[in-house]
This record gives C-alpha cells, structure tokens and sequence, in this order.
C-alpha cells in the first residue's frame, strides 16, 4: 500500500470511529511527509502543486491531528495544516472538502468530520480521566461552529460533548437542556431513510431521559409509550419505535418487556436490538442468552470495533451452557486481538481446564495454564490472574508439580489481598485459596483456616479444620458436615463428595478419640458415598481413596482381614479408573503398593508399583516444568525397581523388566519398553530394598540371577563412599597418607562390586560370552561395573569386553555398522577459568592418523560452527572439558570457545553418525539424585542417535587422555579403515594397557567406558 492509501485510511479511522491512534504515530507522519513530496515540486516562486487532492489530504491529517493532540504538542500540526491548505488556494483548513474512496464508494470529507471525530475523541478520554476543562472547550467550539454551520455532525457530537458535561456536573441541568435541542436538532434535519436516523433517535432518547430524571421525569418514555401504543402490530415501524423506547427506560421489567415485543414483531432483528435484548435476559430469561449471542455474532461484521467484546461473550457463555468445544473452537479461529485479547485468552483457558477434568487429554491442561498465563501478562487483571492460580493448581492435584502450586498459592494471595470485600467472586477465589494451602501441607493449615472464617465458607471451613486434626476443630467439622451432607437433595452430584468429606472427618475424629463406634459411622458413611457415585464419574477413585483409609484404619484396630482385603480391592479399582486424575490414581497405587509390601502380597505390591510406574508418562507431561520433572523422579526414586522385585517375587521376570525400562529415561523422551536386544547379552541389574537381582536378556529371553550379597543399604553406602574418595582424589595438592586411604576405599568398592555383582553374574554365565552390555540401576549406575575386581586377583576386565546401555531402547535402532569416512575433532586447549590441555594436540594428531578429519581448534570451536557441521561427520572426537551441574544437571556440557554445549544442544543434534569421543572430564557421570535419568553428556550424545559412546565417569588428566586416545584409534583402525564397530574393543583394550602401567590407582585407567550396540 503506497504512503496516499494509508493517510486516507488513517484518515477514515479518525473520522468514522474517533479513533487517533493511527495518525498519532511517527509512522503517519511519515506518510504525510512522503504524500507531499510527491505531491508539491518546489519551484523558482514557491510550490507547484501536482496532485491537489493528495495535498488537501496531508492537511487534514495534520489538522486531525492538531485536533486531537494535547495542548503543547499540536501546535507544529496546526501550520503544517495551515500552509498546506494555503498552498491550494484555502484560507484554512476548515474550507477544504474531498472524497475518501471506502471500497466502491466515495465518501465525503471534510473538517466535519474531523471536528465530530474530534468531539468523540474529547468524549472518549473523559470517560478514561474525567478531565473536565477539555470538555468545556469542546462544546465551545462546536457552540461556535454550530451557529456559523448547523450541520447534524456536529450537532451530534455537540449533543454528546454536552451530555459528557452533565455527567461531570449533574447539577448544570441546564447543559441537558442544550444537548436535547442539539439531538432535535440533528434528528430533525435527518430523513427517515437516512441510516444514521436510529443513531439520533438513541442519542435523543438517550439526553431526554437524561433531562427528565433530573427534571421532568416521563417526558421521553411517555411520548413514545403514546406512540407504540397507537400502533398497528404490522406496522413497519413499531420494531423502530420499540428500541427507541427501551432506549429511555432504566433496568426493569417493562424494558424486558418492550425490548421482548420488539424482537416478536421483528423479522430480522438489527443488531443494536440484539445487543440491547441480550442485556436484559441473563437475570430473566437465561436460557435465551445463548441464542441471542449467536445472532449477535452473525450479524456482526468481521471489523465492527464491539465483535470482540461480543465474540468472548459468547464464547463464555458457550463455556458455561456445557458447549466448551464450540467456545475453544470459536476463540482459536477468531484470534481476538485488542484490549479483550486478556478475556478471550481467559476463557479460552476456562474452557480447556474444563475440558480436561471431562476428558484428560494433557494438553489442554497445559494449554490452560499457558493461555492464562499470557492473558496475565497483558495487564493487571484479577480476574484473569486468578484464572491462571485456578489452572495452575488444576495442574498440580493432577501431577503434583512443587513449582505449580508455590505459584497457584502466590496469585491466590495476590487475589484475594486485592480484591474488595463485596467483590463477587472474592468467595470462589479464597475457597481456592483454602484448598491451596490444604495441599501445602500442615503449616498452611491455621492459614487455610482464617480464609476459610473471612469467607464464611462453612464446608470449606469444616474440611480445614479436619485437616488441622485438632480435638475441639473435628468435633466442629463433624457438626458442620453432617448438616451439609444431610441437606443436600439425593439427586444432586455433590452428595456423593459431601458424604466422602464427611466420612473423612469422621475417621480423623476416631482417631483421634479412639472411639470405634465413629470408625463404623465413617466407614458406613463412605460406602454410601461408594453406592452413590457413578461408575464414570472422576471422584469415583478419590472415593474409593477414601474408603480404603477407613477400612485400613478399622483393620489396624480390628485386625479383620475381611477389611484389609476390602481397602486393597478399592484401591485397585481406583488405580484402575480411568476417568479420574492421575495423581488420585497414583496416590492409590503407591499405598496399595505399600499395602502389598507390608504383608508379603507379591501381586498387590506389584499392581501397586506397577501402577505407578505405569502411570509415570501421564505425569510426567511436557507442559510440566523440568525441575518439577525432575523433582517428582527423586521423590520416587528406586519406584521403578522396587515394582521389578516384586514382579520378580510374582514370577514375572517379563514384567520386571518392562517396569525397570519404563521407569528409565523418562526425561529424555523414554517411557516405553523395548526387549528385544538380538543376539547380544545384556545384564540389567535391578537394585530394590526389597531385594536384588540380575537380569539376564538374551535371544533365550529373561533369565533371573539372585544376588544375595547385594543390599539396597550396602549400594548407597557405598556409592556415596566412592563418590567421596573420587572428589576428594582429585584435589591437588593431597597428602600421600590421605590418597592411599582414599584409594583403598576406591579398591575396596571395586573388591565389593566383583564379589556382590559381576563374579556372581559372569559365574552364572556359562559359557561366558565375549562381550557383555551391563545396565545397572539406582545408585549401581554411578559405580564403575566394567572394572570390578580384586586388586591382585581376577576382575570383569579379564574376562569379558563391557559395555554400557542406560535402556534396552538403545538397541531398537540398530543397524549396519560401516567404516567411518571422516571425523570432526573440536579442540579447546585453553578455556576462561578452567586449567590449559596440553595434550589437545597429540589428540588431533591421534584422530588425524585414523580417518580424515576437520578439526575446529581455540577460537575456532563456537557453539555456531561445531553444532552446523556435527551432523557432516562419522566420527566427532570431543578434546575439551566438560562441566557437570550437580544441582541442574541439565546445566551439563561441553565447554567450547564462547559457550557451553549443554544436553538440550545435544539432543537438537541430527542422529545418525557412528562414534562421538568424549575426551573430557565426568562426561559420564549422572545425578544422584536421579541416577537412572542418566543426565550426562554421554547419555545426551545416546538419545541424540550416536550409536557408539566412549566417555568418562570422572576426571581424566590431560596426559593419561591423549595416552588412552591413542590407543583406542590406533585399535580402532588396526592398519585398515577406521571401523566403529570395533568400540567396545579397542576401549576394553585400551583400559588393560593403562591398567597394566598403574593397577594401583583404578583412578588413572577406570574411568573410561563404551556405550552402544
């Protein structure tokens, strides 16, 4: 569109809609400027003018501007106005008239317009700041104009600048009076075919009702009460005299009343009776509404200024009538844009959360949250913000996320803080707030508490006070909850929750009071609520929660195994219930797993733990903050092996091994079982407090090795000891006594490790294989396997080629292993803060005698240039250090010249190449606190689709890597092509020769390790 097209639409926006926006900003200005120089030639005695037209335009949009501008900024606009207009022959701009083309007409303009737009401007930013003054000059202006030109327009807007100025002062009647015979004036001078005559009919009406409920009231209404009364009902024009009426009557019946005749006896109803019908019907006639939105919105053009105001109304109400497709898809067609974009995003994410709780699906419960939270972002809206605390907290009781309720409870405070006392949805807002805190545990409760009191929310106060569990606060609750429960009809679905909460108060209080008699109540109690709730209903699982607890309960007091039988058979079928929340299912399945554990129950631990583990993907959602990810897998560690042992005790060995491959990876996309691992032999080692155990899978299938001598207790202990030795080893300077110490506990882990694990593994395997892939679990995974050994006697690496997998899945990608055509060595020897590398370049050098290869060296080496040719390589050899974040893991990398190489950059890498060679420091080492999530760079470089992975489980001095790199491409070649699959190999080979110049410190040779196929 050229700078001529775009002045006269932002001329036509200030004109039809009082709207300065567009002309107010430097990019109208710059329009104008090019308008005119395109449009006046300067010449020998002043300006030749080339496009009149064009000229008078610029000038109206600079008095437009001058117009509308504050005073102190609109004077430069003034005489840029002025030449112009002289310029084609005006004394001012107020002579100038031109036609604006709007699609196939062409309408007129002149300063008018511009003053009535003004006008509206003046009336429009005293409704935002009640600045009386400019009001004062406005209606001087137009007096003035008006008695030189009568022209409707300006009558108009004088009527609606002066009806501003009663609103400011109501007690200059005498304003009203003038802007009565203003609306008389423009209606008389308008013919009955002329479309802006309903216009002036409104705005009359509107002054004289105005006027008479200061003086005279009746005057307008009974005038035109006289008219529809005297009219026929086929008359053509009672619909017009009807909304000209409603438009004088306050909120009543009668308006109801006219506003409902005049929609009868009207075919088509125009879309300003919409509006105003609609107004009136949500406290009379609700079930009309949605009807009346969905004409409002089809008779509403795509750009009238008041569509999105009424494309949310009726979005909500959709939401609200149970139509929550039909609004999700209304709002995300139309994209709302403007000052309602923070309501649409608001029930757009009403409508999604809803959805959710009907449906489950994941995303729209992470769609809720998101749309909330942009909403929120857009200004300061209670509302809104407490739409994003009500999603949030959505969210957390389905996966139990810390950092979704710490916010959930810091908008809520924020809310209910804010709010006045009378505001209407103050109430909602701190019974979300009370259940907030009840899930932030006992020290929210007194909080939780005094909420609850300022909101008089007597069953909410009840649960809070149950949750408290002190003796004077249950028997309230009880009290209170019985009422509730007892008056609540039997048809209505908040029985059945109303009965569940009061049998929870009553368990508490026999607690309590060790009274048996209310334990039977509470258990009576919830079977009814059991009875009542609907098979498909989602409290159904929190109910069948519920019951349990009183049944187990009961059975500690009882020791009936009639009851405990009956809590196990409820959970189970909570666990089973699809349609309830997941983290109400998983709540049901770790206590049934604990159930099974308590008693020796192999079958109930298993659904139990299983279930859990089962329902890890569903938790574990993308929308889920990574720390919250992160939090949830160590608050549940070890769950995936404590389900295999009691598969294992179940006879199951399949079923262990499918839950310990569930249980794995999930932080990196896993989650899904994969057994078959070909003709390889691969030794997972579960690890439980239950008991341990080494699972053989091969193509034979799962074969079961118990390992007696491990415990749960002796691989924590002694992983911790070994972590400490390792960091303490590689402090420099250290005294000699110290190292040996250390180092013992470094052998003696290693003796530990051979007679526990991998002696009893490689003595079961007979005949042994040549090459073993371990895949430890738990703590074991921190624990160097492939080194085990006496320090003088036999060990792994004199009888088996190791290898690592941190999940079966590595093997479902498999395929044909070729030689490597060329490699990509990146190199930094020296780092910001970090000690220099000396060895780099013997490194280089090493690779470079192996396969061709690219080496990105110092400067060289950004994270730009090495992540855009990674993907060009077979081989990529790492010579750099890496950096482990303990308390992020997720902050791990690879150091390079500006930057780190972190795993989420790794994992973006394209799959596909043979090797990648990490000469670098702890590369391999995970967290503890999450060790089976395997969160180091070689396992990021794994899921990225590197088929083999040479990397370190701890620190490596500079010498000792460029030794060892040597070796292993020297071996990885063997005279020929350098060939991948020969790895494991060369590395095993590479480890006996550094082992052979120092078997002493396993510090200096074990470090190293292969993962891969």
């Amino acid at each position: 569109m050229d700078p001529l097209s775009r002045l006269v639409e932002r001329l036509w926006w200030f004109t039809s809609g009082g709207d300065p926006v567009p002309l107010l900003d430097d990019a109208a200005l710059e329009d104008s400027q090019a308008v005119v120089r395109a449009a006046l030639r300067p010449g020998a005695d002043g300006f030749e003018v080339l496009d009149r037209e064009a000229v008078a335009f610029a000038a109206l949009a600079h008095w437009c501007r001058y117009t509308a501008l504050p005073k102190g900024l609109c004077e430069g606009d003034y005489m840029h106005s002025l030449s112009l207009s002289q310029a084609i022959g005006f004394d001012d701009p107020g002579q100038i008239t031109v036609a604006v083309q709007v699609g196939k007409q062409r309408v007129g303009l002149d300063t008018v317009d511009v003053a009535a737009a003004w006008a509206r401007h003046v009336a429009t930013r005293f409704d935002q700041s009640g600045d009386v003054e400019e009001l004062v000059s406005a209606t001087d202006y137009l007096r003035a104009r008006i008695t030189v030109l009568p022209d409707p327009r300006l009558l108009d807007a004088f009527a609606e600048v002066m009806y501003r100025r009663y609103v400011a002062r109501p007690d200059q009647v005498w304003v009203l009076e003038e802007a009565v015979a203003a609306a008389r004036r423009a209606l008389g001078q308008t013919a009955e075919d002329d479309p802006r005559r309903d216009g002036r009919i409104h705005a009359l009406g509107a002054v004289l009702a105005a006027r008479d409920a200061a003086t005279a009231p009746g005057e307008a209404a009974e005038l035109l009460r006289a008219l529809v009364s005297r009219t026929a009902e086929d008359d053509p024009g009672l619909p017009s005299y009807l909304l000209a009426l409603s438009r004088t009557l306050p909120e009543s019946d009668e308006l109801y009343d006219v506003l409902t005749r005049a929609m009868e006896v009207t075919a088509d109803p125009g879309l300003e009776m919409l509006v105003r019908y609609v107004g009136v019907l949500p406290s009379r006639a609700p079930l009309k509404v949605l009807g009346v939105r969905r004409a409002i919105i089809t008779k509403m053009p795509a750009v009238h200024p008041d569509r999105s105001l009424h494309l949310v109304a009726l979005a909500d109400v959709l939401r609200i009538a149970g139509h929550g497709d039909e609004a999700i898809e209304l709002l995300r067609s139309e994209d709302v844009r403007g000052p309602w974009r923070a309501r649409a995003l608001m029930v757009l994410s009403s409508a999604l959360g809803t959805r959710f709780e009907e449906r489950g699906a994941p995303a729209d419960l992470d769609d809720a949250v998101s749309l909330a939270r942009e909403a929120d972002g857009l200004g300061d809206d209670l509302t809104v913000r407490a739409t994003l605390a009500l999603a949030l907290l959505r969210r957390f009781e389905h996966r139990r996320g810390p950092s979704d309720l710490a916010e959930s409870l810091r908008h809520l405070r924020d809310v209910t803080a804010r709010a006045d006392g009378d505001y209407p949805s103050l109430p909602s807002w701190r019974s979300n707030l009370a259940a907030a805190l009840a899930f932030d545990g006992p020290a929210s409760a007194d909080e939780a508490i005094d909420v609850l009191r300022d909101a008089d929310h007597g069953e909410g106060l009840a649960l809070a006070l149950v949750r408290r569990g002190k003796a004077g606060d249950l028997e309230e609750a009880v009290e209170v909850l019985r009422a509730v429960a007892d008056g609540t009809p039997d048809d209505q679905p908040r029985k059945v929750v109303r009965l569940c909460n009061l049998g929870e108060a009553l368990r508490v209080n026999a607690e309590r009071r060790n009274d048996p008699a209310v334990l039977n109540d509470a258990v009576r109690v919830q079977r009814e609520a059991l009875d009542r709730c609907a098979p498909g209903s989602p409290e159904r699982a929190w109910v069948l929660g519920s019951l349990a607890s009183a049944l187990l309960d009961r059975f500690a007091r009882t020791h009936h195994l009639r009851d405990r039988a009956d809590a196990v058979t409820a959970l189970r079928a909570a666990v089973a219930h699809t349609p309830a929340p997941v983290g109400e299912r998983t709540a049901s399945a770790m206590r049934l797993g604990g159930i099974g554990a308590e008693t020796g129950d192999a079958e109930a631990a298993l659904a139990g733990f299983g279930g859990v583990v089962d329902l890890l993907p569903a938790l574990l959602a993308d929308g889920m903050a990574r720390a919250d990810h992160e939090h949830l897998l160590g608050s549940w560690q070890s769950l995936g092996n404590d389900a295999a042992a009691w598969a294992l005790s179940a006879g199951k060995p399949e079923r262990a091994l499918e839950l310990l491959e569930r249980s794995r990876l999930l932080l990196s996309g896993g989650g899904e079982a994969f057994l078959d691992v070909g003709e390889r032999t691969v030794v997972v080692v579960n690890v439980s407090r239950y008991r341990c155990d080494a699972l053989v899978v091969s193509s034979a299938g799962v074969r079961v090795i118990p390992l007696r001598e491990l415990t749960f207790a002796d691989v924590t202990a002694k992983a911790h000891v070994f972590l400490g030795a390792q960091a303490r080893l590689e402090t420099r300077p250290l005294p000699l006594p110290e190292k040996v110490t250390l180092l013992d506990q470094v052998r003696e882990t290693l003796d530990w490790l051979w007679r526990t694990t991998a002696s009893p593994v490689l003595d079961a395997l007979a005949p042994l294989p040549p090459r073993i892939w371990w895949s430890p679990t738990g703590l074991l995974s921190v624990l160097p396997l492939h080194a085990a050994g006496a320090y003088a006697g036999e060990s792994v690496l004199d009888r088996v080629v190791s290898s690592y997998a941190g999940s079966l899945r590595m093997f479902a990608r498999d395929g044909v292993e070729r030689p490597a055509g060329s490699a990509l060595v990146v190199a930094v020897p020296e780092a910001v803060g970090l000690p220099a590398l000396h060895g780099v370049d013997e490194e280089v050098h090493a690779v470079q005698r192996a396969v061709p290869a690219t080496v990105l060296r110092g400067s060289e080496a950004t994270l730009a240039a090495v992540t855009a040719a990674l993907a060009d390589h077979d081989v990529v050899h790492f010579a750099c250090h890496a950096t482990q974040n303990v308390a992020d893991p997720a902050d791990t990398g690879i150091v390079l010249h500006d930057g780190k190489l972190d795993l989420a950059a790794i994992a973006a890498v394209p799959g596909g190449a043979h090797l990648a060679f990490l000469s670098a420091c702890r590369t391999g080492a995970g967290a503890v606190d999450v060790p089976d999530e395997a969160l180091h760079v070689a396992a990021g470089f794994q899921v990225a689709g590197f088929r083999h992975v040479v990397g370190t489980l701890w620190s490596v001095e500079d010498q000792s890597a460029a030794a060892f790199t040597t070796a292993v491409y020297a071996r990885l070649t063997g005279g020929s092509a350098l060939d991948p699959a020969r790895t494991a190999f060369a590395v095993h080979e590479a480890t006996l020769l550094a082992r052979a110049q120092d078997r002493f410190d396993p510090m200096r040779w074990a470090q190293w390790f292969h993962s891969g196929p």
